[in-house]
C-alpha cells in the first residue's frame, strides 16, 4: 500500500510468517476448540496451548481450575514446566484493572506446589493491586509457617487478627506448632 513497498522486505516477510501462515484467526479457532474440549486435555497439552498463546493471562485463567486439579498429581518435571509457565504468564501480564486477582490465584497454585517463597511473591503483588485482604494475609501466614519463618508467621497472624477480627481462620492458626 506504499509506493516504495518493495523496500520493506523484512516487514513483508514478517507479515507472511506471522499472519498469513498462522495468524490470529487460526489461533482463535484453536482457542475455541480447546475451550470446548478442555476436560480432555492433559497438563502438557494445556501448557503447550498457553505457550502458543504467547503466555496470555486471560487464556491461562480459563485453564486454571483444571491446572490446579492436575497439579495435585504431577511429576517433578511437570512441576518445573508448570512453574516456568506461571512465571512467563506473569512476565507477560499487564493489569487492565480487571476484578480477577491473577497474582492471588498464582500464589495459591504455587503454595500447592510447595513453592512457598514464590507464592509469597505473588501474594505481595496481590496486596499491591487489590489491597490487604484476609485471604491473602492468611495464606501469607501459612507460607511463613511452611518455611519455618516463625517470627514472620506470628507477625502476619497477629496482624491478620487485628485487621480482620471477624475472620476466625487466624485464630485457628494458634493451634499450629511454632517453636
Amino acid at each position: 500500500m506504499m509506493p516504495d513497498a518493495k523496500d520493506y522486505k523484512e516487514t513483508a516477510a514478517s507479515y507472511e510468517n506471522f499472519v498469513n501462515r498462522f495468524g490470529p484467526d487460526d489461533f482463535n479457532g484453536i482457542k475455541r476448540h480447546a475451550y470446548e474440549h478442555s476436560a480432555t486435555l492433559n497438563l502438557k497439552e494445556i501448557l503447550a496451548l498457553i505457550h502458543l498463546s504467547c503466555y496470555d493471562s486471560t487464556y491461562t485463567i480459563r485453564f486454571l481450575p483444571q491446572i490446579e486439579e492436575m497439579a495435585k498429581h504431577i511429576s517433578m518435571i511437570e512441576r518445573a514446566k508448570l512453574m516456568e509457565t506461571i512465571s512467563r504468564v506473569w512476565q507477560m501480564y499487564f493489569s487492565i484493572n480487571e476484578s480477577y486477582d491473577l497474582a492471588y490465584e498464582f500464589g495459591g497454585l504455587l503454595y500447592e506446589l510447595g513453592s512457598y517463597t514464590d507464592a509469597l511473591g505473588y501474594y505481595a503483588h496481590s496486596n499491591q493491586a487489590f489491597g490487604n485482604t484476609a485471604d491473602v494475609m492468611y495464606n501469607q501466614a501459612l507460607c511463613h509457617y511452611q518455611l519455618k519463618e516463625d517470627v514472620k508467621f506470628m507477625k502476619v497472624k497477629e496482624a491478620g487478627k487485628l485487621q480482620f477480627p471477624e475472620n476466625l481462620r487466624f485464630a485457628e492458626l494458634d493451634a499450629l506448632d511454632v517453636t
